[in-house]
Order: C-alpha cells, then structure tokens, then sequence
C-alpha cells in the first residue's frame, strides 16, 4: 500500500507518497502545520514520489556541497535535476532524487527523516523558482502585519536581532528563523516554512514584505539603504547556491531581485547585539 500525505506550502499544493518514507514523514518535527488533507491533491501540484532504486544515469554535477559526513551533488539531465547524497568517507550512494517533469520528482526509498526532509526541500527550490517562489536564508519578524527580513552570514546574529524584537517590540512575531519563502508578485509576499533552522518556529502564514536588511556584526550601530547596485550584491548570497549556479535557475533568481530591490528598501547595518540596535532597526524601517 503506497501512503501519501497532502501539504499546503506558501499556498502550493506538494505531496509526499512512499509507504515507508511516509512512516519516516510523521517523524519530521515542523511538517504537521502544512499538512492540509491526505490524498487530495490540485492538477499543479509537486508530487515527490518515494518507491524504488533509481538506475544510475549519467549526469555533470554543477554545484557540491559536504555536510554532515555527506556530499550533496546537485547536476541535470535532459534539462531535469537531479540530486544525490553520498557518504563522504565511504563516497557510497545513501540517496537520490530525479526531476521526471516540472512538478513530478521520483526518489529512491529513504533511510532516515532527513533524508524526506531535504529530498522535500530540494524538490520545492527547483518546483517553485518557476512559480517565483524561493527559499531566501534569513530571519523574519513580524511587525505591524509586515515582515522584515534580516540576513548575513551563519553567526552574524540574525536570529539575536529578531528575538530583540520579539522581546521589546509589542505585537512583534517570528515567522521563521532560517528558510522563509519569498513570492514574487503584485506584491512582494513572505511565508513561513516547515524548515526554521535550530529554532522551532513552523507556522502557515504570509505577510508582504516591508524591508530587507543585511546584518553585519560591528562596534557600534549605523544603519543606512542601499543603492540597487549595492542591494543586489546584499542579497544575492542570500539565495540559495544551488539555484544561482544553475545557468537557468538564475536567471530566476536574477528576475526576483530585481522586483525586490525595485519595490522594497534593502538596507545595510553595523550593528550591535543589543536593544539600542533593534530600537534603531525599528525606526529606520517603521519611522517610529
């Protein structure tokens, strides 16, 4: 019996089938919240099928990555992805996952929870670029029902920054520590993921995006905007590798920071861990 569950991600229909990657599913803390109905799916849904070992095929990886004792090769064939996860030490195959078409990817029978979890997060960075839908790596607060999105380099202290809102900034809320969704459209929109980083933070919601600020750590707090020029090269790294790598995904990428910084302040700030620096964050945004 093949089981199938029904999730509603940034308003995208994706579901996950496989008997037993669905068992491993149910163990993945943070999907609960997206799941919407077992087995009902839209005609334009992401369908990430788990079922069998996939035949080896010959494919030129663009992009690796090592993490976690695994190496994560990222490449194409016939113009659809593929994805493979390798013991590092051992450089034995634990994994793959093929693009058969634009919303259909089919993946060898998963080991472990992480192993649905990142086969999940791949499939939705190349599904949803087409859909100018993309996983941006930052923090995002709420404030006033309109997000701020704070990035920088792993320990620049986004996440320190987005508690001092929380914390000293009434009707202020994390959306998402690490992954929030970024959807290009009429209006600049932000949602929530079940992917937040170390901070368990996993909510279905989305708001329009006020502002976009690149932390960086300094002496004393100075904020100032960014001309476009200077915007982009805040942003860009922001994205993720696998996407502006690709000769065709970035050109996706490209297109979404164009309406960003065309429609949305970007700024750059110096900054302390303290209260002075988010009060100073807050005004330059907010004007209060």
């Amino acid at each position: 019996m093949v089981c199938s569950v029904t999730l509603s991600i940034a308003n995208q229909s994706v579901m996950v089938a496989g008997e037993k990657s669905f068992d491993l599913f149910r163990r993945i803390m943070g999907m609960g919240e997206f799941v919407v109905n077992e087995g009902i799916l839209n005609d334009d849904a992401l369908k990430i099928v788990f079922d069998k070992q996939l035949e080896d095929i010959e494919f030129e990886p663009y992009f690796s990555v090592e993490a976690n004792d695994t190496i994560y090769s990222f490449g194409e064939s016939n113009g659809c992805a593929v994805v493979t996860f390798e013991d590092s030490k051992r450089r034995v195959p634990r994994f793959r996952m093929e693009q058969i078409s634009q919303n259909y990817f089919l993946a060898t029978e998963a080991e472990d929870p992480n192993q649905v979890r990142m086969a999940l997060w791949y499939a939705l960075i190349f599904s949803f670029a087409k859909r100018n839908l993309f996983t941006i790596h930052a923090s995002c607060v709420v404030f006033k029902d309109e997000a701020v999105l704070f990035l920088g380099k792993s320990g620049t202290g986004k996440s320190t920054h987005t508690k001092l809102w929380c914390d000293n900034f009434e009707g202020a809320s994390l959306l998402n520590d690490d992954c929030p969704i970024i959807q290009i459209g009429e209006r600049i929109l932000v949602h929530g993921s079940p992917w937040s980083g170390k901070t368990h933070c996993y909510k279905k919601q989305c708001f329009p995006l006020k502002a976009v600020v690149k932390l960086k750590q300094a002496p004393e707090n100075k904020m100032y905007q960014l001309d476009k020029q200077k915007a982009v090269a805040a942003i860009y790294r922001s994205f993720q590798p696998i996407l502006v790598k690709n000769e065709i995904f970035a050109d996706y990428v490209f297109d979404a920071m164009s309406e960003i910084i065309s429609n949305v302040p970007v700024y750059h700030f110096d900054c302390l861990p303290n209260v002075e620096a988010a009060m100073l964050s807050k005004k330059m945004i907010f004007g209060e």
